[in-house]
């Protein structure tokens, strides 16, 4: 594993798109446990969250310029 990234397939920080893309698990599966890890942690989940999106770099992708 090279390490995660954050990915531009994101509705917030693209922290779940980037744990999906490296653990090979349904993004939707990883959204769902960051939800219900929020509602039943206490916000801990949240804390990790950020602290994930301040860790992880953004991937950057190529662009094509015309």
């Amino acid at each position: 594993m090279k390490g995660i990234k954050r990915l531009d397939n994101k509705m917030l920080g693209g922290v779940c798109a980037g744990l999906a893309r490296n653990t090979n698990v349904n993004i939707i599966i990883i959204r769902l446990l960051v939800v219900f890890g929020t509602f039943f942690s206490a916000g801990t989940t949240i804390l990790i969250y950020l602290i994930c999106w301040i860790l992880f770099p953004l991937e950057r992708t190529a662009t094509i310029r015309e």
